[in-house]
């Protein structure tokens, strides 16, 4: 899970201030974050995460209309009970959303 946030928030590839967010977590300490609830809850074991990209056609969206759309997909799917972090990528001619979450592994409330 740890390399799937670390992917997400590669710095290189996306604008660190403007186009990354978290939900349940921050940005600073994402992976710590997802472990303490984990560990709190008793579900150390097993699938870690999930991580999945939501693209866009070449010239179809602003980069900040794409991360918009990224994070309020992330608060419907998770409804507030999962952690996720979306970070809008620049780096190729598709922006595209980078999404790494805990859903249905553990939610805040300890329960799938």
């Amino acid at each position: 899970m740890e390399g799937e946030i670390d992917k997400a928030l590669n710095k290189d590839q996306s604008e660190q201030d403007l186009f990354q967010s978290a939900i349940g977590c921050t940005i600073d300490s994402a992976f710590e974050d997802m472990c303490q609830i984990k560990k709190i809850w008793h579900k150390e074991k097993g699938v870690q995460g999930f991580h999945l990209v939501q693209s866009f056609a070449p010239g179809e969206i602003s980069p900040k209309l794409a991360h918009q759309i990224g994070v309020e997909f992330a608060d419907r799917l998770f409804g507030g009970k999962f952690q996720a972090v979306v970070s809008t990528h620049l780096n190729t001619k598709c922006i595209h959303n980078l999404n790494a979450f805990r859903q249905r592994v553990v939610s805040l409330y300890g329960r799938k």
